[in-house]
């Protein structure tokens, strides 16, 4: 849903449970990472852009971790995504630490609230996403008759009409759709 409605937060750069920074080939979280504050890759990062040492990480966030996890997560960390996190205006880190506002604004006239929101609204904001194109079936055949869209609508409802039998349902479908199998594209397969 993020992809449809351009919906960008910064949500590469978080560290935890992000998909692109595994350790041992998963992702990872950190409790007492996450109590200090540290939640995004900025957050790693010197005012130089430059990723800290165990020793700038200690002394900035003050508190005694293991450098191995340290040394972990600092290699986990793709390129990209610090390059990206450099870029980044400010990490939206009230999305996180617990602002109790749960609305996301997905575009100008949609946003979800996540707490009364079911899964039949987030289906029901897929569904309206989705762009349906006319039957590519009716292109081919417009090379031949021309027909406008009412009467191919027409056309395709007609099935239901006309025939009881599944059989022949499934051949009017694949006649108006141009998908029956002929010689001619058994031959083509080498099958015939």
């Amino acid at each position: 849903m993020k992809s449809q409605y351009k919906y960008e937060q910064g949500q590469a750069t978080i560290l935890f449970n992000n998909k692109a920074i595994l350790i041992g080939g998963k992702p990872f979280f950190l409790q007492e990472w996450f109590s200090k504050g540290i939640i995004c890759i900025k957050d790693l990062l010197n005012e130089n852009g430059q990723l800290l040492s165990f020793q700038e990480f200690q002394s900035k966030y003050d508190f005694r971790t293991n450098f191995l996890n340290f040394y972990q997560v600092v290699n986990a960390i793709p390129k990209a995504l610090v390059t990206k996190a450099c870029n980044q205006d400010k990490p939206l880190k009230e999305n996180y630490l617990g602002n109790h506002n749960t609305k996301i604004q997905l575009a100008e006239s949609t946003a979800i609230d996540l707490q009364k929101t079911k899964a039949k609204d987030f289906y029901w904001q897929l569904i309206k996403k989705v762009y349906y194109s006319f039957p590519t079936g009716t292109k081919k055949w417009n090379n031949t008759m021309s027909l406008n869209s009412s009467e191919w609508q027409h056309i395709f409802n007609l099935a239901k009409q006309i025939c009881r039998e599944d059989k022949l349902k499934e051949f009017h479908y694949k006649f108006l759709h141009r998908i029956i199998v002929t010689k001619k594209e058994l031959c083509h397969f080498s099958i015939k």
